[in-house]
């Protein structure tokens, strides 16, 4: 194999791309256990920790996988990575962000924003739900007939030799697609590691969206109008006729490259497409907490979850308690609008006595089949409510479910149970989380036991003196440790 020229990480680009990522990283799947509050204390250590890791190739660090429940129903594998990989992949991909200028205006989720040269993020996708909307009011409307064109698998089937082809296309320079691409090829080698491009990070989101060029230009040159969010294709005022026309094209086309169409999802005319925003939203443009409470209620028990995901936005802007109960009510939310669940929590965070419902929740014992309720509920719960008891039995959680090989997991109940700890709690998890520190090989358990040594009070001279030495013999560590430090 060709030995490419070795990733430059400045301390300043990785600063960059972590203030650029910002708003990504607020609204992602499954968020970082720490916040990634280490990193920005010290994004100078994490550049360092960075380099170190291209240096000795293993960019990748350790990968690990959760499903991620779908809204639609099924799930899809994330890949969870931690900053130092994070920094990497994304520098990365922001040597081909150019091949997004491609792109047609109405591909609209995933586009690049560029801000300056240094900093560039993904455009708010509230902002490009916006505009779908007001397209799809527009089309009910003029009562145009839309058809729908759905990729099966999108990111999994996406084939590496093919959206190497793509980038190529765009005019870049043949370096950073070719480092782009043997990077993604090694990471394909690790166990449980889907192929095609790991889902649930910013980077793919923009290389998922490029590579279905190829299907934008068949699309133009066979149809002419379309709308595309992410491998999701609208197609107003097509007729029958000529809707079965592209579908064999489109077929033909994306069998080239390993993909194929999800017959089930492509379907003309587009169905339901009137039931997609509540009327009252359509009527007056507001919907106000009592109708969103109502609306909640209603949708949770009829299964209808684009309306529990828009009254779950208006009562978490609004910081309006009263969708507690109802999650707390309907386990179900968790799995199918999980992310907007997961954002309600955070936003109703601070009170305490609503949380009442959901605090039980914490002690499924059917941990194996509930770990995306345990990592929202872990993000979110306020530690203030939490008794020491309790405190030890999600560490002995965490334990468990870390032999278990539940490696996502257990960052968040380890980050859940030490903060905030006081007095004796504080003193006896911090024995355990830095006895077992030592063990870990993975960063984000090791983050996340670090945070325990935040918790109660100044740390003795002789923790302090051992931090340090960790910090030097895992450089990886170090941005934490010293975070740690400085509290």
């Amino acid at each position: 194999m060709k030995q490419l020229p070795v990733l430059h990480l400045s301390d300043e680009d990785v600063e960059a791309s972590l203030k650029s990522a910002k708003p990504w990283y607020r609204d992602m799947d499954l968020p970082d256990p720490l916040g990634r509050e280490d990193c920005f204390y010290r994004p100078d250590l994490l550049a360092e920790a960075a380099r170190q890791r291209v240096k000795e190739g293993r960019i990748w660090g350790c990968p690990s996988t959760i499903d991620y429940p779908k809204i639609n129903g099924g799930s899809r594998r994330i890949v969870a990575f931690d900053p130092p990989t994070e920094a990497i992949y994304r520098s990365q991909a922001g040597g081909v962000r150019s091949a997004d200028r491609s792109l047609s205006r109405n591909v609209l989720h995933a586009r690049v924003h560029e801000i300056d040269s240094r900093h560039w993020q993904v455009k708010s996708w509230r902002q490009e739900q916006e505009r779908l909307r007001i397209m799809q009011s527009e089309w009910r409307r003029h009562r145009m007939t839309v058809g729908l064109l759905d990729i099966k698998d999108h990111y999994g089937s996406i084939r590496l030799d093919a959206l190497e082809n793509v980038l190529h296309s765009c005019g870049l320079p043949h370096l950073p697609v070719e480092r782009l691409i043997a990077s993604l090829r090694s990471l394909c080698d690790f166990p449980g590691i889907p192929k095609g491009l790991p889902v649930g990070c910013e980077p793919s989101a923009i290389l998922g969206t490029v590579a279905l060029l190829p299907l934008d230009r068949v699309i133009t040159r066979e149809s002419g109008i379309f709308v595309r969010w992410m491998d999701d294709v609208r197609l107003p005022g097509i007729s029958r006729l000529r809707y079965d026309h592209l579908i064999g094209a489109v077929t033909e086309s994306l069998s080239r490259v390993g993909q194929s169409l999800n017959l089930e999802k492509s379907i003309w005319p587009e169905e339901g497409m009137e039931d997609q925003v509540p009327s009252l939203l359509v009527a007056r443009g507001v919907m106000f907490c009592d109708e969103a409470v109502d609306i909640l209620e209603m949708a949770s028990a009829s299964g209808e979850y684009a309306r529990v995901n828009q009254a779950l936005g208006v009562l978490g802007n609004r910081g309006d308690i009263r969708g507690l109960e109802i999650i707390g009510q309907h386990l179900e939310l968790f799995y199918r609008s999980p992310a907007p669940v997961g954002r309600y929590l955070k936003q109703v965070q601070s009170c305490l006595d609503a949380w009442e419902p959901l605090l039980d929740l914490m002690h499924l014992a059917d941990r194996v089949h509930h770990p995306i309720v345990l990592v929202h509920l872990a993000q979110s719960l306020p530690h203030a409510l939490l008794s020491a008891a309790e405190r030890q039995q999600i560490f002995d959680l965490a334990v468990s479910a870390l032999e278990e090989g539940e490696v996502v997991l257990s960052p968040f109940l380890f980050t859940l149970c030490t903060r905030g700890a006081r007095n004796q709690v504080a003193i006896q998890l911090r024995k355990r989380a830095f006895d077992l520190v030592h063990e870990v090989d993975d960063f984000n358990i090791g983050r996340s036991l670090l945070m325990g040594l935040r918790s109660g009070g100044s740390l003795p001279k002789t923790i302090r003196k051992q931090l340090a030495e960790l910090g030097q013999s895992r450089p990886d560590l170090e941005c934490t440790t010293e975070w740690v430090l400085a509290a």
